[in-house]
């Protein structure tokens, strides 16, 4: 288990950026990334993405990235066309925030 998640501090610096939520915890399984939500012990499996690419993407949310710079690396690096739909699931079950 990968700990990818940590307490956030907002300032008026990284208000305006995409963070991983500080209640996941990641493993990287043969089938892809599994994330649970400590919280609710929930399992989120972000499959059908290169396991690399998809963990470049998580260790930038560990440190922030705004919405214009994950929408950019998701479409590049994931080759995901509705980038909005992927990034607004991540943050609906609770994986960004």
């Amino acid at each position: 288990m990968d700990k990818f998640a940590r307490q956030i501090i907002y300032s008026n610096n990284n208000v305006n950026k995409f963070f991983l939520s500080p209640y996941i915890d990641i493993e990287i399984g043969d089938d892809g990334i599994i994330v649970e939500r400590s919280d609710d012990g929930k399992f989120i499996m972000l499959g059908n993405h290169d396991t690399s690419s998809m963990l470049r993407i998580l260790r930038d949310l560990r440190e922030g990235v705004t919405f214009d710079e994950l929408k950019k690396k998701v479409e590049i690096e994931l080759n995901e066309e509705d980038a909005l739909t992927w990034i607004r699931a991540l943050y609906q079950k609770g994986i960004i925030e």
